[in-house]
């Protein structure tokens, strides 16, 4: 199930890496795989993601690999029992064609 409201031919991709492997490219690496199968293999039609507003790094990571900004979630109830603003950005399959082929 997916925080957002996704169509049966959408997904959501949600990614955490631990702190020794930042600036290694590992996350943007498997972020492109999973597009790649997501769009090529699954046929979905986009991909959904987010981060929350104090989360620069993941902002970035997200637009370097073509993710663009949908919307805002003014207060969302995190797992570690905090509210925070959180950033929904989109990869539509065209989109994906641009930018990877």
């Amino acid at each position: 199930a997916s925080n957002f409201s996704i169509g049966d031919d959408e997904g959501e991709l949600g990614f955490w890496i631990g702190e020794p492997f930042w600036g290694k490219g590992l996350a943007k690496e498997a972020i492109e795989i999973m597009l790649t199968y997501s769009f090529m293999e699954l046929n979905l039609s986009k991909i959904w993601c987010g981060y929350f507003s104090d989360n620069e790094r993941s902002m970035y990571l997200q637009e370097s690999c073509g993710f663009v900004y949908s919307y805002t979630i003014e207060q969302v109830h995190t797992l570690l029992g905090e509210d925070k603003k959180e950033i929904v950005m989109c990869m539509s399959k065209e989109q994906y064609e641009e930018t990877y082929e």
